[in-house]
């Protein structure tokens, strides 16, 4: 198998990880880091592997699972939705899309910036 110009050994369920062939069913690559799974239930985290089982991922850390219906992860906190699905983040701030606009990093009452 050739990966990145380079021939490998083909493994079984191959994949390639940069320039190394690896079995996808026992190995996991994160941005080109190979690491041998531990479990079904893994997933990336920029160059880390998390269980998606227990942990989200926010801006590159694994962090708790937070209830995705009621919560948002804002600038890499979490922060209850004011508005339910129509909720978004501006900043570290969670606020109601329907009612509210984020101007410049601040959130504003009304549709438009001021």
């Amino acid at each position: 198998m050739c990966c990145d110009r380079t021939v490998n050994p083909l493994p079984a369920h191959p994949e390639c990880c940069g320039q190394k062939a690896y079995n996808r069913l026992t190995h996991i690559c994160c941005r080109g880091r190979l690491m041998r799974r531990s479990g079904t239930d893994e997933g990336c985290c920029g160059v880390s592997k998390f269980k998606y089982t227990t942990h989200g991922c926010c801006r590159g850390s694994a962090l708790r699972v937070y209830r995705l219906d009621d919560e948002l992860c804002c600038d890499g906190t979490v922060r209850g939705r004011p508005s339910g699905l129509q909720s978004a983040c501006c900043g570290k701030r969670a606020f109601s899309t329907g009612s509210q606009i984020c101007c410049a990093g601040k959130v504003e009452d009304g549709a438009s910036c001021p």
